[in-house]
């Protein structure tokens, strides 16, 4: 499923179909390098545009930076610039805080690319006869992995994602063209690695839209890198594809109606960050129905409930889960709430986690955000060694350990009886005190 909810009414709005037909009225005539250039997605452009009117400065300015190298114009950068459109206050209200690339790369490389990274680097260090066919069939496994991002925002962890995966898959082709030239086995070389393999969700137009350009732009990028550093025109298995970015409440609609669960491979992102006592009241009642807590709803993060979510969803596939989120979902009376239904009721386990440190956004709020990564695997497929992420210094670089085990107040329990085990409230005394009603609570004037 190829589709955008256009600004229009229509949900059925298909970019697939709409390409079609834009190549149906192209011009016949057109030179090679016009025929190269990849169509440009006709939804962000489907309605008219107005023509700028430029001020004097402000065209000084764009003739400044025309001469520019714009691929370095790097696509991730969009999102810094949009959030800095976008008003504080709509911003904490609607959980909005956008990831940096380093933030993004401390989910995905544990997530799948270090292990990809290995991978490849075993298929290289082999020096047994037909690496070419043993290298082919580690693209094709490239070409098959499916990326779901159901907080996408502007896109940021699937265009960082696919850098990745097509950067692997560069230093793949260069290996495959070595080995041609060693063992004398020429096979055809297709790019197998496409922006048609990411898929997000969005619930804002706008974010929506620059997840596509960026993921376009990233492609194009890519692919021109490509050509100059190998020095050869590859055939592209997908030169048309799409990005998968549909418009919609994650909350709301079914993950499945995008990407079956069996076809998905990790499910990834940065859910919105919205504390129990800043949520509306949509928010509270979408959490209290995901986490089925009862009348109260718990005191959730607006985040636990993507988690929630991605555990059911992921209950029938081999697929990952990599989120970043505010650390309360690893502290205080949280963990009770949620972390039972994540590892008894969805039977995950924690498979790597990055505890406590500081991100600020690109908007560089003056609230400093607290975060943690965590990666959660289904319990049948778990491995023997957690990979756990300590910083001593909260703004600085972490230091890993390997461990049998991490809890959910992501500490190594390796050597505890119960490493899932959680501290869940109780109103009754262990020491015959009189009931405490409230506890400590630093709320003085709201």
């Amino acid at each position: 499923m190829m589709r955008v909810v256009d600004a229009g009414t229509n949900p059925n709005y298909r970019l697939s179909d709409m390409v079609m037909h834009m190549k149906a009225k192209r011009q016949p005539a057109r030179d090679f390098l016009q025929a190269e250039f990849p169509d440009v997605d006709p939804g962000i452009l489907a309605h008219a545009l107005q023509r700028p009117v430029f001020a004097a400065p402000a065209f000084r300015a764009l003739l400044e930076v025309s001469p520019s190298d714009w691929a370095a114009n790097v696509p991730a950068a969009h999102e810094a610039r949009f959030e800095s459109f976008v008003d504080a206050a709509e911003r904490r209200a609607k959980g909005v805080h956008y990831t940096a690339e380093k933030t993004i790369l401390r989910v995905i490389a544990p997530l799948f690319l270090d292990d990809l990274r290995d991978e490849y680097e075993r298929l290289k260090a082999d020096r047994r006869a037909r690496r070419q066919a043993a290298l082919a069939q580690f693209q094709k496994k490239l070409g098959e992995l499916r990326f779901l991002d159901p907080a996408c925002g502007c896109g940021d962890f699937l265009t960082i994602s696919f850098r990745e995966l097509h950067c692997l898959e560069t230093d793949v082709m260069r290996e495959r063209i070595r080995c041609e030239a060693v063992e004398g086995e020429s096979a055809p070389m297709t790019s197998r690695v496409s922006i048609g393999q990411f898929y997000g969700i969005e619930i804002s137009e706008v974010p929506g839209r620059i997840a596509m350009v960026a993921l376009r732009l990233m492609d194009l990028i890519m692919s021109a890198a490509r050509r100059r550093e190998l020095g050869v025109r590859l055939g592209r298995r997908a030169a048309n594809a799409l990005p998968n970015i549909v418009r919609d409440d994650a909350l709301e609609m079914d993950w499945a109606d995008l990407l079956e669960p069996a076809s998905c491979s990790f499910v990834l992102g940065n859910p919105p960050f919205v504390g129990a006592k800043r949520q509306t009241r949509r928010q509270r009642s979408q959490v209290r129905s995901i986490a089925t807590l009862g009348a109260t709803g718990g005191t959730l993060d607006y985040a636990a409930a993507w988690f929630i979510k991605a555990a059911a969803y992921v209950q029938h596939s081999h697929a990952r889960i990599g989120f970043v989120a505010t650390n309360s979902i690893t502290q205080g009376e949280q963990v009770a709430q949620l972390w039972p239904i994540l590892l008894e009721q969805y039977a995950l386990d924690i498979a790597f986690a990055h505890r406590t440190f500081v991100w600020a956004s690109a908007a560089q709020e003056t609230a400093q955000v607290h975060v943690v990564v965590i990666g959660l695997d289904r319990r049948s497929l778990e491995r023997s060694e957690k990979r756990l992420f300590t910083y001593s210094n909260r703004h600085g670089e972490p230091t890993e350990r390997r461990c049998r085990a991490i809890s959910p107040y992501l500490i190594d329990a390796g050597q505890l009886g119960n490493p899932r085990g959680v501290v869940c409230e109780t109103a009754e005394s262990v020491c015959g005190l009189k009931p405490m009603l409230s506890g400590s609570q630093t709320i003085d004037g709201g």
